[in-house]
């Protein structure tokens, strides 16, 4: 596989961490993996999580969602790994390359 994009859809499936695995085997040498989604910020703007899961429930988001790290699980399989936050810690951008 040349790269895989996952767009704010692997926080819903309590088995990202294995989903995150499979893409990471299924990958060609030094092609990416690369994942958007959304999280509980850890700063100061944590303190809108509870609007943001009130605007969010029609989404099927629950606060057991925004608890899940998926990046963390990018970390872990690929040798290169990159994290970036976005929109005040609510947004996140994980990337993987695989050597």
């Amino acid at each position: 596989m040349d790269g895989v994009i996952a767009t704010g859809v692997l926080t819903y499936s309590p088995k990202y961490d294995e989903i995150i695995n499979n893409c990471y085997v299924a990958l060609k040498s030094g092609k990416r993996f690369v994942m958007t989604d959304f999280k509980m910020p850890t700063g100061k703007t944590k303190i809108f999580s509870p609007l943001l899961l009130s605007l969010s429930k029609s989404l099927g988001v629950k606060k057991e969602l925004m608890t899940r790290h998926p990046w963390k699980s990018v970390e872990k399989y690929f040798e290169k790994s990159y994290f970036k936050e976005g929109y005040g810690g609510f947004v996140y951008l994980s990337v993987g390359i695989k050597k």
